[in-house]
């Protein structure tokens, strides 16, 4: 429908006609959706078979988004040695699909993407220098950050559920060939009919670096937080302190004064030394 909406001849009509697309007949919403893609610069037959083989071509290359073999068999070599998971982190696995001992048959949804980095992150301890060093370190330096090996491990195999796939040069070559107005190309990528141009295509890079630093700022503010908190208690601590100190000097005062005068202003108590100024 989204696409039916910028035909020219309903410009002002778009309420009126979401209201009642679906009392439409198909070969209405078929001119509709036709008027619409003119609009949008795919007039022509050729045009609109462009634009149908791209479709095509990106729906098979999604089909090839996956984890390699290798990666999928390091993921759960890692869940199986070294993540110690309990058995009923276990269980939550297997009933989303993770196939712990059969990689070649085993389907990553994204929710088991989320699912394994958030159990395998929680298992990346920093020691306490490593914590000492991360406060100090600017955001530029967090690629110089030392892991130990077992923490590196993780983190490389857990690396490729973050990856990003991308769409093939031939998949461009055809998205390029339609010539769209960029306004009319920032359309369709909103509404997801078409890959962003700028960030969709290209070579996959390694996902290891930009996993490594999400996980450094991510502790670098829970670390951040905790000096907060730490300076907060300790304030509060030290005027607790002070308030204590300023009512045992006041009672000291009193028992060695037989003449206390109730009387005194802060300057005469500073005076006799009872208050510093």
């Amino acid at each position: 429908m989204a696409i039916s909406l910028q035909a020219d001849r309903i410009k002002y009509h778009q309420k009126e006609l979401q209201a009642n697309y679906d009392k439409l007949t198909n070969s209405q919403k078929l001119k509709l959706l036709n008027n619409g893609l003119a609009t949008l610069g795919i007039e022509t037959i050729e045009n609109k078979q462009t634009l149908l083989q791209i479709r095509q071509k990106l729906s098979q290359e999604e089909q090839t988004f996956d984890l390699t073999l290798k990666e999928k068999e390091n993921i759960l070599r890692l869940l199986i040695t070294n993540l110690n998971l309990t058995q009923e982190q276990r269980n939550a696995l297997e009933e989303m699909g993770v196939s712990f001992f059969d990689a070649s048959n085993w389907q990553v949804s994204e929710e088991q993407k989320n699912s394994l980095l958030s159990f395998g992150l929680e298992k990346v301890k920093l020691t306490a220098e490593q914590k000492e060093e991360l406060t100090n370190l600017s955001p530029e330096r967090l690629k110089t950050f030392s892991f130990t090996e077992q923490q590196k491990t993780i983190l490389q195999s857990l690396a490729p559920l973050t990856k990003e796939f991308k769409y093939s040069p031939q998949a461009l070559q055809l998205l390029r060939s339609l010539h769209l107005k960029p306004t009319h190309l920032s359309f369709f990528v909103q509404e997801e009919v078409l890959p962003d141009t700028n960030t969709q295509f290209g070579e996959i890079k390694s996902p290891y670096l930009p996993l490594k630093l999400q996980f450094l700022h991510g502790e670098q503010k829970i670390l951040e937080q905790q000096a907060k908190e730490r300076a907060k208690q300790t304030s509060q601590a030290e005027i607790q302190a002070n308030k204590q100190s300023i009512l045992v000097s006041l009672e000291e005062f009193a028992q060695e004064e037989d003449d206390l005068n109730l009387n005194y202003t802060l300057a005469d108590w500073v005076e006799i030394g009872t208050l510093t100024g």
